[in-house]
């Protein structure tokens, strides 16, 4: 490949179908005897849940089932890996994170409990039924002030709130440098949290074909090899082919 190939730019071709509607969302499917999820999320920054009733929600209309972390423990299932390679100092600290949250919530929005239902509605509907008793607990949202003594821990396995230190360089040639210099200028960057902007959110449909004990999932995300690892390996721990993985357009060709 020439060099002027390299920087060439790569026409698009993904755009014309979206400018003219012809777009394919993870809502313009329906399969045979879709239903709906909805995930029921923590109001508090930092908590322990004390409680979680849910009967009222299971006699709700439509509802087909209520989950929280006990189930998904009795069922066997693991946590979400972590799928970042960081070359630190120490080994980089990986708490467990659960698909629903076990005994503490540790953000606003931390799912707590899966709501099944005929429609959308009625799982919208069952949720306001579910009793969460929390305990909260003090919170710290700044970076710095989490590694102060003193400052909330997020993570038992993170003592300190500190998951892991990074170092590059040669530091003797670094402190000679800044021994023998002149002048020296101090200067603090706060990097600002970086959201992805997709056109549609993150949605999912899950089937089970249970004569070929297949797992069929058409998901909004990128890397799907890689999605299906996860999956197969670290949270339903079956064999990779069991699971089969597809974004809307892969799923539906060309519109």
């Amino acid at each position: 490949m020439k060099s002027d190939d390299r920087r060439r730019s790569v026409r698009r071709f993904e755009d014309f179908r979206f400018l003219i509607g012809r777009g394919r969302y993870v809502d313009d499917f329906t399969l045979p005897g879709q239903v709906h999820a909805h995930v029921l999320r923590s109001p508090h920054a930092h908590a322990v849940i004390e409680r979680i009733e849910t009967a009222e929600a299971h006699n709700a209309s439509g509802v087909l089932g209520v989950f929280t972390e006990s189930d998904l423990q009795s069922d066997g299932i693991g946590p979400l890996p972590c799928i970042a390679q960081v070359r630190t100092v120490d080994p980089m600290i990986v708490p467990p994170r659960y698909a629903l949250a076990r005994g503490r919530v540790r953000h606003v929005g931390d799912p707590v409990a899966l709501i099944v239902a005929e429609t959308g509605d009625q799982a919208r509907d069952a949720a306001e039924r579910i009793a969460v008793e929390y305990r909260p607990l003090d919170t710290v949202v700044d970076a710095a002030a989490a590694l102060l003594p003193g400052a909330p821990s997020i993570w038992d396995e993170a003592p300190g709130n500190l998951c892991f230190r990074f170092q590059r360089g040669d530091e003797t040639a670094t402190r000679a440098a800044f021994a023998g210099a002149v002048h020296i200028v101090e200067i603090e960057l706060v990097n600002n949290r970086l959201v992805p902007t997709p056109i549609e959110p993150r949605a999912a449909i899950g089937s089970y074909d249970a004569g070929a004990g297949l797992f069929d999932l058409l998901l909004t995300g990128q890397a799907v090899h890689s999605i299906r690892n996860q999956l197969a390996e670290a949270v339903f721990r079956l064999p990779a082919e069991r699971i089969q993985l597809a974004g809307p357009m892969s799923a539906a060709g060309s519109a």
